[in-house]
């Protein structure tokens, strides 16, 4: 999963990926923390609605991080592209809302 994070400018490390545990948030080049941490909140709950996956929230030095524990040993680099693609997908589509909520 970190590598599918390195990947993409839209996704960001929170912290250093030691063993099975990734945290991680979701960020177009916003600079409004707590719009930020709106979004991953709702990529989040989405995530666990669509039964993709379903990794947790935690916080890290103030910010919301979407944790991902890594403890099924079948999982594989194409479950990780899944749920990358599932978070970017999210992402953009809550965006978009954002933008035709504005107007």
């Amino acid at each position: 999963m970190a590598s599918q994070i390195k990947k993409n400018p839209r996704l960001q490390p929170l912290a250093p990926v030691e063993l099975n545990v990734v945290c991680f948030r979701y960020n177009p080049g916003l600079s409004d923390e707590s719009e930020i941490d709106r979004m991953n909140e709702e990529i989040l709950i989405r995530t666990q609605e669509s039964s993709v996956a379903v990794p947790s929230g935690t916080g890290i030095s103030g910010r919301f991080a979407i944790r991902l524990a890594v403890t099924n040993h079948r999982s594989t680099r194409a479950d990780f592209r899944l749920l990358a693609n599932q978070v970017l997908n999210l992402g953009s589509d809550l965006q978009e809302e954002d933008r035709i909520g504005e107007h």
